[in-house]
């Protein structure tokens, strides 16, 4: 059995190395974050509720913003339905849609009180983007808000 001394040091070392290594790490995730919302800062949401959605050509991506925002604005799930151009790029016919619903945790950053998501677009043409929050009580999903922009195709 390991001496506590022993456990303690290798704990000791291993907190030092994240406490280094974590502001690395972090800095860089806050950079892109902080990039996707000064590249749409001017533009036109292509959905203005209660997240700014900006659809962000450059990186094929869409970029929610929400200013003055609260934890409370991020707990809610996130729907996102993408309509292809083309029917063979839907993953199950018999809804017309694909759906990527998800979590803030998984694509959104809160720095300086402003929200800002991104999420990476499928490389396929779009014919519509329908998005919104929700809350989850079981089987039953609550609609907080729920916007659709048509994308036109060239």
């Amino acid at each position: 059995m390991l001496d506590w001394r022993i456990s303690l040091g290798v704990f000791v070392i291993l907190i030092t190395a994240f406490a280094l290594i974590w502001p690395l790490v972090s800095t860089d995730w806050e950079l892109e974050f902080r990039s996707a919302y000064e590249s749409v800062s001017d533009d036109i949401p292509i959905i203005d509720d209660v997240f700014n959605v900006y659809l962000d050509e450059d990186r094929n991506s869409l970029i929610y913003v929400k200013e003055e925002c609260d934890v409370e604005d991020i707990q809610p799930g996130y729907l996102l339905h993408i309509t292809p151009a083309n029917t063979d790029d839907l993953e199950r016919s018999d809804s017309g849609f694909n759906n990527f619903d998800f979590a803030f945790d998984a694509h959104g950053l809160r720095f300086d009180n402003i929200c800002v998501i991104q999420f990476n677009l499928p490389d396929y043409d779009y014919t519509r983007i329908r998005t919104g929050q929700y809350i989850r009580e079981g089987d039953v999903f609550h609609n907080l808000w729920i916007q659709e922009a048509i994308i036109s195709q060239e």
